[in-house]
């Protein structure tokens, strides 16, 4: 399967930044993004969480487009509304759980 998207490899996390207010989504050691939460705004922790999960979000989107490709090609179906309706739970279950 051919990748699209080039990015910094996950897993990406959201960890608070070292003596001050505000959030880094991080791969390993590199700082992926900065997000500021200083403020009462909840959608900022949501919005990192969010971007921390973006690797993930990359994989099932290659994932789906390839299967409904080989659909395509093949004529048959591969269950593709079934695998779509895993990856979306799959996605859901991560972002509740953060």
């Amino acid at each position: 399967m051919r990748r699209a998207f080039q990015h910094t490899p996950g897993p990406w996390r959201v960890e608070a930044r070292g003596g001050m207010v505000g959030r880094e989504v991080r791969a390993g050691e590199l700082v992926i993004a900065d997000v500021n939460t200083t403020t009462n705004n909840s959608n900022r922790l949501a919005n990192a969480r969010l971007i921390a999960l973006a690797p993930e979000m990359a994989e099932i989107i290659e994932q789906t487009a390839w299967h409904y490709e080989q659909t395509q090609r093949d004529g048959v179906s591969q269950n593709l509304p079934h695998k779509i309706g895993q990856a979306a739970r799959a996605l859901r279950a991560r972002l509740e759980e953060t």
